[in-house]
This record gives C-alpha cells, sequence and structure tokens, in this order.
C-alpha cells in the first residue's frame, strides 16, 4: 500500500479508535466506580475504578476496533451480593454507563454548540488547522450516543436487560431468566447477521432502531 494511501487509511480510522477507546472506558470505569459506592469492591480489587483504558479494553474487542472499524470493552464483575441494596443497587451499577456516555456526549457536544473552537477557526489558525479535532469530537459524540442506545436495548447481556430484570418483581424475573441465558446468542445473529450477509440487510435491526434514534438525540444535543 502506498504510504499516501497507508495514511489516510490512519487518519479515516484514527477518530474512530479514539472515540472507542473512550467510549469503553468511561463506560466500564463508571460501571465499576458505582459497583464500589454500593458496597461491591470487586471491581475496584481488579484495578477497574480507573481510566486507564489498558484495564478496559479486551483483547479481541480491541483488535476488532482496529480491524473492522467496531468492538466492545471487558465486563466490570460485579458481585450482588455484595451490593448494599441488592437488586435496586444492581440497576443503578447497570444505568451507570449508559448515563456515563450521555454525559460524555453532552460535554463534546457543549463545545461543539457554543462554539468553543469557533476562535480557532477564525483567530490565529485556519480552519484546516482544527477539523480534524472537530472530527474527533463529532465522532466520540456520536459514538457515546450510539453506545448508550445500543446498551439500553433489553437484551442480555446488555446494561437494559440487568436495568428490566432488577426492576421487575422476582417472579417476573424467573421467567425472564431463560431470556437472559438466551441473549448473547440473539444479540450476536442481531449484530452480525445483517453485516454478514447483504440480502439480510432489511433485517438490520440495530440500524433501524439506533439510527433514527441516534440522530434525533444528537440533534438535541448539538442542534443541526
Amino acid at each position: 500500500m502506498p504510504a499516501s494511501e497507508l495514511t489516510e487509511t490512519v487518519l479515516r480510522f484514527l477518530p474512530l479508535v479514539v472515540a472507542l477507546v473512550i467510549a469503553i472506558t468511561v463506560h466500564e470505569f463508571s460501571h465499576a466506580f458505582v459497583a464500589q459506592a454500593q458496597g461491591d469492591l470487586t471491581a475496584k480489587q481488579l484495578g477497574r475504578v480507573t481510566l486507564n483504558p489498558l484495564k478496559h479494553l479486551d483483547p479481541l474487542g480491541t483488535l476488532l476496533i482496529f480491524v473492522a472499524g467496531f468492538g466492545w470493552g471487558r465486563p466490570t464483575p460485579v458481585n450482588e451480593a455484595n451490593l448494599r441494596n441488592g437488586r435496586h443497587s444492581m440497576v443503578l451499577v447497570s444505568l451507570a454507563g449508559i448515563v456515563a456516555n450521555f454525559a460524555t456526549a453532552i460535554l463534546v457536544g457543549a463545545f461543539l454548540r457554543a462554539g468553543l473552537l469557533q476562535e480557532l477557526v477564525t483567530g490565529r489558525y485556519i480552519a484546516a488547522d482544527v477539523e480534524p479535532a472537530v472530527r474527533v469530537l463529532r465522532v466520540i459524540l456520536s459514538l457515546n450516543i450510539g453506545l448508550a442506545l445500543f446498551n439500553f436495548l433489553p437484551v442480555a447481556p446488555l446494561d437494559g436487560f440487568s436495568v428490566l430484570y432488577n426492576l421487575v418483581p422476582k417472579r417476573v424475573a424467573g421467567w425472564l431468566r431463560p431470556y437472559r441465558d438466551a441473549g448473547p446468542g440473539v444479540l450476536m445473529l442481531i449484530v452480525f447477521l445483517p453485516r454478514l450477509l447483504p440480502q439480510l440487510s432489511s433485517l438490520d435491526v440495530l440500524g433501524i432502531l439506533l439510527g433514527p434514534a441516534s440522530r434525533l438525540v444528537e440533534r438535541f444535543i448539538v442542534g443541526t
């Protein structure tokens, strides 16, 4: 591959990689932090109450970030038996990652919406100098919104299922337990099948559900 094409490829994927690392790190750190606050020290003892990405990135998930442009983090271990308020605390732990991703998106959106970079664009720097920074911020914004909405889906092992599972009465949770066990397989089908088989692109549930929702939330945060 010519050097120019390699550079172009790196520059195209770099914002995505940076955004994914930030989104995953913030998400998993928040789970660990709230679990500690609620009385479970499992994640703390494993060094997960940190913003060091190396503690939260899964080897295979990290590899896929570079190869396929998507990935996942290392799940944060939580022992519900240690939580101060049991199932109610587990709801807070599960929501923590989603809230953290939305908070990150709002923070980044504040920079973009308030025009804090405008001085750089119109002042002593030219637009081309700050374009990479704006591009990275845009990707961080979109990715954190997408990750928050994705994790809110009520499909195990996503946080949305954990919230639902721990909010409903225990009898109803018992009915949901088989769906929790089958959830990872269902999730893999939802994520990968439409991408592996183009003829099934009409079954891209994530694109159909999350695409419009992500654009709506992004428009709400940054305007146009």
